[in-house]
């Protein structure tokens, strides 16, 4: 298996992109979905250790051992 440098991983993404939306509207709404989601995960955190003292990371462990549902894999 071929690892990608980085300037052909960003080539081959750039020329995915053009040839599904031209004119690079699908890049830019990925760039501000992910924008979008970093900001909210970022609030979400801070409001969390704010009001119960708890990390999201904490709080995501809490949870998965709170679940029911085994997972394995």
């Amino acid at each position: 298996m071929q690892v990608l440098s980085k300037p052909d991983v960003a080539g081959l993404l750039d020329r995915s992109m053009a040839d599904e939306l031209p004119g690079g509207r699908g890049l830019a709404a990925w760039q501000a979905l992910l924008r979008s989601h970093a900001t909210l995960m970022r609030q979400l955190e801070r409001d969390l250790e704010k009001e119960t003292g708890l990390a999201l990371a904490d709080f995501d462990v809490l949870v998965q051992l709170a679940s029911p549902v085994v997972r394995c894999g």
